[in-house]
């Protein structure tokens, strides 16, 4: 049974066929955790968002779990919500769990948290943002070239009134994004103008916000573009 349950070994299709259906009329199920501890892998993987309801995290979080389930892993979705708290209990459940992998968004407090789960040789890959000097991959964005092709498209169009919406001004990597659009206004130049900056307060991350901020934008007596990074 077990060389047909772990597929580690060559059987016949008639023996394959004869356990598969004596498990399924036993209602048999394999002890995942058992199976794990023997084999020293869960075929799991934590997966650690800042915010579940964010479209653009809901979709990463889609296409993770669909490729991982393509390559017989399952996701454990974790969502942060920026606290180091809430991140800490996660990593300490996923540590229990002894997943064979972490995929995660850190934050500057979160290298403690990513020593730990290096300490115990599981494997991170960090999304959008790095912690220097620790032995991760990275899947990063170029954040200033953004910045700057998506002013300078806007300047291009014609648009010279331009304000910038974002959260988190200082933080990478939203830094990085306002610093290639200032650089693109400054190329083409344009005047920057204190009033061109709208800031989102961290607890007011949503789209209402941004919009409300546009629609205010549009009603200044200047013709603006609004530019949301």
């Amino acid at each position: 049974m077990s060389r047909v349950i772990n597929g580690n070994y060559p059987v016949s299709d008639d023996l394959r066929g004869r356990v598969q259906q004596a498990m399924e009329q036993l209602e048999y199920h394999p002890n995942a955790i058992a199976r794990g501890l023997r084999r020293q892998q869960t075929q799991s993987i934590g997966v650690l968002i800042p915010q579940v309801n964010d479209s653009y995290l809901g979709m990463f979080s889609h296409i993770v779990e669909k490729t991982l389930f393509a390559h017989h892993y399952r996701a454990l979705l974790c969502s942060t919500e920026e606290s180091l708290e809430k991140e800490t209990a996660y990593i300490e459940s996923l540590l229990q769990q002894r997943v064979d992998g972490v995929i995660m968004f850190p934050r500057a407090h979160s290298r403690q948290n990513v020593e730990r789960l290096l300490k115990q040789d599981i494997p991170v890959v960090m999304i959008e943002r790095k912690l220097p000097d620790l032995p991760v991959h990275h899947v990063l964005v170029k954040n200033y070239e953004g910045g700057y092709i998506g002013m300078r498209h806007l300047i291009d169009l014609g648009h010279r009134n331009i304000a910038l919406i974002a959260a988190y001004f200082e933080t990478y990597p939203i830094s990085e994004r306002i610093q290639g659009a200032l650089d693109a206004k400054r190329d083409a130049g344009i005047v920057l103008n204190p009033e061109d900056f709208l800031s989102i307060k961290s607890e007011e991350r949503r789209f209402e916000i941004g919009y409300r901020l546009a629609v205010e934008i549009l009603k200044r007596p200047h013709d603006r573009a609004r530019f949301s990074l």
